[in-house]
């Protein structure tokens, strides 16, 4: 179930790649309670991020394995962007 849940956060634009995401899940009678911790780039709008990484993974998790989440609590790590790179010619 982690892996699950950690591959919707990587798929989450916004999140850092230099910090997979962890995630905890517990699963009882068909309903998902979890924990996420998630790297996302700054600067970035990552209220808005935050707001659609928790739909995403939500939608992802029920849409593969049928159950219901009932919790999902994200804790937000904030990474700094790696800066783009220019070549000068």
């Amino acid at each position: 179930m982690a892996r699950i849940l950690e591959g919707a956060a990587l798929a989450c634009e916004g999140t850092a790649t230099t910090k997979r995401p962890k995630a905890k899940a517990t699963v009882k009678h068909g309903r998902i309670w979890a924990r996420l911790d998630v790297g996302v780039a700054w600067p970035g709008p990552v209220s808005a991020t935050a707001r659609d990484l928790t739909a995403r993974v939500r939608a992802e998790a029920t849409r593969i394995t049928g159950y219901d989440v009932v919790a999902l609590d994200v804790g937000v790590h904030l990474v700094d962007a790696p800066e783009q790179t220019r070549r000068v010619r």
